[in-house]
């Protein structure tokens, strides 16, 4: 069921030394997710049990798009045992977005 392999990002926050924070990401988690489009929005499934939180960074490994998300909503399909989270499209690198872009 879980075909395409993920990296998923967690933004946090450090201080910039003076007296203030910055964003950033750290170093990435590997997962298997299923993708699905449904009414022109896009979705990743994922075992219920996994890591991941709204505002987190997704970059899928599949080599067809070089597309990156954040997710935006979590949905259980508890008697599943799955976990459905809605993605928002992201048109620069994390790193970018992270540091003040998108």
């Amino acid at each position: 069921m879980f075909n395409t392999e993920i990296l998923v990002y967690r933004p946090t926050k450090i201080s910039d030394g003076q007296g203030g924070s910055v964003e950033s990401v750290g170093t990435p988690v590997t997962m298997w997710a299923k993708f699905i489009e449904h009414e022109n929005q896009e979705f990743i499934v994922l075992d219920i049990g996994e890591d991941v939180k709204v505002g987190d960074f997704i970059a899928p490994q599949d080599n067809i798009s070089p597309q990156n998300y954040r997710v935006s909503g979590i949905s259980f399909l508890r008697g599943a045992g799955l976990s459905r989270f809605r993605l928002e499209k992201i048109d620069q690198p994390i790193t970018a977005v992270v540091n003040g872009g998108n």
